[in-house]
């Protein structure tokens, strides 16, 4: 058995996203999260989609900075969905959370070590990836308000005068979010009270968003190296070995503790994974109906900044897709790894036993988006087909 404080160690670097989650209040611990800073994140999130929607409503400029009000406001509204889901459903995340420890200590076995691994080290590249990419999305919110254009040094030799009215001009307009329509020009110390709370807004979101998606990536990719081992220790199973009815006692409970961990995790992301579903799929209509709209006013900045964001979204489905995929796939292998063993040499019992794994095992697992869509690789094939069915249909009625 390995050390206490190098098992907890292992498992912080394995779940990347403890310290920000628990920023947020959203981390499943025994006695719950902290509820003043889950609070204080939720109403950042009401607080922004209430200045985002009078800004839909009021839509004083242009169709950009409609659009992105709209972008925003959705992205916001899920958000606040997965601060409010997780919050809720924190006692089935914490069990799965305190299994990753438990298969951690128990570990006794160089190969099994390696599946497990294999799984870990998948889980933390693409938790950190999206992460990442979180943090350059909002950051790419910030440096695009700040006014570069007027305090670089290149400025430095203009008129005085006229830098600084472009200055101050450029400091009351811009805003880390679309947001000039509601609060225009405002005195400076209200204007930078709007810019902390935009600020904070786009933290809460970014961690709420890519935190809790590679959190339910790194559990999914651990319980899935959890079923392979399963499968190879059946695989290995002798039939013939003293014990062999105690030995098989333990793998059945194994299977069933995995079912009832899989299903946790169901209960846990299902009704997140609807919301993102659905947010989705309405933004990639809209950014679609944007894209062929700037094709056709030859607006190539705009044409390119559509194929991002649906491009981003679509790599947000497929990973939830792919994770789904594979959980499905490695809960369906345990009838195969039961196969593989000599399951036709013993008699009664024993024989009973292993012919209902086998047909249990065959009734593969599905993470499903609100219990009623399993998502897998099919699943996103068709969002692909429906999306450009879509397109198709919306281009031939803008030609015509």
């Amino acid at each position: 058995m390995r050390e206490k404080v190098a098992i907890e160690e292992y498992v912080r670097n394995f779940l990347v996203q403890e310290t920000l989650l628990k920023v947020v209040g959203i981390w499943p611990t025994r006695n719950g999260s902290s509820f003043g800073r889950w609070i204080f994140a939720m109403m950042t999130q009401i607080s922004t989609i209430y200045s985002l929607s009078l800004e839909v409503y009021r839509h004083c400029l242009d169709i950009d900075d409609t659009m992105d009000a709209f972008v925003m406001d959705l992205s916001s509204i899920v958000s606040l969905a997965k601060l409010f889901i997780m919050r809720r459903n924190s006692k089935h995340a914490y069990v799965l959370i305190n299994s990753v420890l438990k298969d951690w200590s128990a570990v006794d076995d160089s190969r099994h070590e390696d599946i497990m691994t294999k799984y870990y080290k998948r889980g933390r590249i693409v938790s950190l990836t999206i992460l990442y990419l979180g943090y350059a999305s909002g950051l790419s919110f910030i440096v695009k308000a700040l006014p570069f254009g007027e305090i670089l040094p290149f400025k430095m030799f203009q008129n005085s005068a006229n830098s600084s009215a472009n200055l101050k001009g450029s400091l009351e307009m811009n805003y880390f979010l679309a947001s000039y329509c509601v609060f225009g020009s405002l005195p400076l110390l209200q204007r930078i009270c709007v810019l902390i709370l935009q600020a904070m807004h786009i933290f809460v979101n970014a961690v709420a968003h890519c935190a809790n998606d590679g959190l339910f990536f790194s559990l999914t990719m651990h319980l899935c190296g959890q079923f392979e081992v399963l499968k190879m220790n059946f695989n290995k199973f002798e039939l013939q070995q003293f014990g062999c009815h105690k030995r098989l006692r333990f793998l059945v409970k194994r299977h069933c503790q995995l079912l009832m961990l899989a299903n946790d995790l169901e209960q846990t992301f299902n009704m997140i994974i609807l919301v993102q579903l659905l947010m989705s799929a309405l933004l990639i209509c809209v950014e679609g109906f944007v894209f062929l709209v700037c094709l056709a006013t030859r607006d190539n900045v705009g044409a390119l900044k559509s194929v991002i964001l649906m491009v981003t979204l679509l790599i947000q489905l497929y990973l939830y897709a792919y994770a789904g995929d594979v959980l499905e796939s490695r809960s369906n292998e345990i009838a195969h790894g039961v196969y593989d063993s000599p399951w036709y040499q013993p008699r009664g019992h024993v024989a009973r036993d292993l012919m209902m794994i086998i047909n249990r095992g065959h009734r593969s697992y599905h993470v499903t988006a609100g219990k009623f869509l399993s998502m897998n690789i099919f699943t996103f094939k068709e969002i692909l087909r429906s999306s450009a069915s879509y397109l198709s249909v919306l281009k031939v009625m803008m030609d015509t």
